[in-house]
């Protein structure tokens, strides 16, 4: 787990695997020791103090948070990563660390991938958990909670990254899309200052601005993207 948060994006290479099945596996995640206690207050944005920072390093750990993101205080980035940590497990998404949250994070279960390819770079869409994962390898590096396009405005399939742009204008919608990564005609990653827990755009995959600069930085062109409709 510390190799999987330890690789940094200037050390990923984009592959192009062919297709890979789904994966049918339920692999036993190794146990390790949680920093977060398993009792505590619960924890909301603008809390400080020392449970928060325990919780950080967990987070960081799970691949929640981006690797040195530690701290005091519950923050917004804090708040996204949590929100990530509840889509995942199936929890209540209020980006609130509470009773649920904190008996799923003592497991220290990692994200793992929908599909098994064991390639350098991809990134998976689930579109279920409105989750974008990261993966290096068979390994998932970062965890990001996004609002996908609604009513199927996101198209499930297999596409790469086909160009990139740190502000990118959207002449149909007449906004500003920062840290766009276009992965399937006009449909891109990019920044957006409202990412509901669900399903909520034109078609875009939203992500929040906390984290925009570092996926845009993840995923060079060429990059894998499976947007996939139900995950396990």
């Amino acid at each position: 787990m510390r190799v999987a948060t330890g690789i940094t994006a200037a050390l990923l290479v984009a592959a192009f695997p062919a297709g890979a099945p789904a994966r049918t596996d339920a692999p036993t995640p190794k146990t390790a020791r949680a920093f977060t206690a398993a009792h505590g207050r619960t924890l909301s944005l603008g809390v400080r103090g020392r449970d928060v920072r325990r919780l950080r390093r967990d987070l960081v750990r799970l691949g929640y948070l981006p690797p040195r993101a530690f701290g005091p205080t519950y923050d917004e980035r804090v708040m996204h990563a949590v929100t990530a940590l509840q889509k995942w497990e199936n929890l209540p998404r209020d980006g609130t660390f509470g009773t649920s949250a904190r008996r799923a994070i003592r497991r220290l279960r990692m994200p793992r991938p929908e599909l098994q390819l064991n390639r350098r770079l991809r990134a998976e869409v689930l579109l279920d958990r409105q989750l974008l994962l990261i993966i290096h390898g068979d390994h998932v590096i970062r965890a990001v909670p996004i609002s996908s396009g609604v009513g199927g405005g996101t198209p499930a399939g297999t596409y790469s990254v086909s160009s990139k742009s740190p502000n990118s204008w959207s002449k149909r919608f007449k906004v500003w899309l920062p840290w766009a990564s276009y992965f399937n005609a006009g449909i891109a990653f990019h920044g957006y200052p409202d990412v509901p827990v669900t399903a909520a755009s034109h078609g875009c995959v939203r992500v929040p601005l906390k984290f925009a600069r570092e996926i845009y930085r993840q995923l060079p062109v060429g990059t894998r993207v499976d947007v996939i409709t139900t995950s396990f």
